[in-house]
């Protein structure tokens, strides 16, 4: 994630299995890089909005594996 807005920086979700964690980035480069601002990134992890729903607001940019980032819609359900 790159979050949009003064002071913010950029994390990385890493996802594993059923299981994920938040961190600094690493220095491989991602599979796909999503661009929001805190209060989408919010409602993307309480599940209020679909990763889908974001991208056709225009409330999420991607960069990269656009198939990644479908994926994590099914992938929120199941956690």
């Amino acid at each position: 994630f790159r979050f949009r807005g003064p002071g913010l920086e950029a994390r990385d979700l890493v996802i594993e299995e059923d299981c994920f964690r938040i961190e600094s980035p690493g220095l491989s480069p991602p599979t796909a890089t999503l661009e929001t601002d805190i209060a989408t990134y919010i409602l993307l992890h309480f599940g209020r909005l679909t990763f889908g729903q974001a991208r056709y607001m225009g409330r999420l940019s991607v960069e990269g594996d656009v198939d990644s980032v479908a994926r994590l819609d099914s992938w929120m359900l199941r956690v």
